[in-house]
């Protein structure tokens, strides 16, 4: 190539450029023929006044400058489409592989979390049932202190009675001594007894009460 053709050639190859790039990012297989047409000022430089004037031997140079720079920029551009496109898929890949594996271990986190709640719910089950069983054993005892209470009350009634006859003989027993003082000694001795026994009882009264009232605040709540 003389030093005319190499001007010529860098002329037009200069001249080419992209003039519309949304074909150039069709998917799939695209023939460059058509790009050239859809993509690039090809049509517009074959056409132009500029290029017709050239003489037969320039124009055939021209033209083979002219399809071979707009050639190059189609294939070009389609690469960096291709790359941009392996890029994104690359982006989107790693994107949804960090996704899934956030996925599996938020998925391991509430197994463990429910695991957790299920053990907690049979530990709590499992109280439950011993407080259930503990108040039951709570209340029979409750009810046997009311029982012994109620046999305690029953018997203290007994005694109240037996004091109550007990005093009343005393007296009906200090009343007819004193209408028969003369009489024989024995009747002091006999009145002597009675009136221990019935410091006895009194005695027994007062400590069952007792032990009524401590059982009493025992069951107090």
């Amino acid at each position: 190539m003389d030093y005319r053709e190499s001007e010529l050639a860098q002329y037009w190859n200069d001249k080419a450029c992209i003039v519309n790039a949304k074909p150039l990012s069709k998917i799939g297989y695209v023939k460059v023929a058509e790009l050239r047409h859809e993509a690039t000022n090809y049509d517009e430089l074959l056409n132009s006044a500029e290029f017709k004037a050239l003489d037969e031997s320039d124009r055939e140079v021209a033209y083979w400058i002219i399809k071979s720079a707009c050639t190059t920029l189609v294939q070009q551009q389609r690469a960096r489409v291709r790359e941009q496109k392996i890029q994104r898929l690359e982006q989107g890949y790693k994107q949804s592989k960090d996704e899934i594996t956030e996925l599996q271990r938020g998925r391991h986190k509430d197994r463990s979390l429910i695991q957790r709640l299920m053990d907690a719910l049979k530990l709590g089950n499992s109280r439950i049932q011993q407080l259930e069983q503990e108040n039951a054993l709570a209340l029979k005892q409750v009810e046997s202190q009311k029982l012994s209470l109620e046999l305690l009350e029953e018997r203290n009634i007994s005694f109240q009675e037996e004091l109550e006859r007990k005093i009343a003989e005393s007296e009906a027993s200090k009343a007819l001594s004193y209408q028969m003082r003369g009489r024989v000694g024995g009747l002091t001795a006999s009145n002597n007894r009675k009136q221990r026994r019935i410091v006895e009882l009194e005695t027994r009264v007062k400590e069952l009460e007792a032990y009524v009232q401590e059982l009493e605040s025992r069951n107090q709540p």
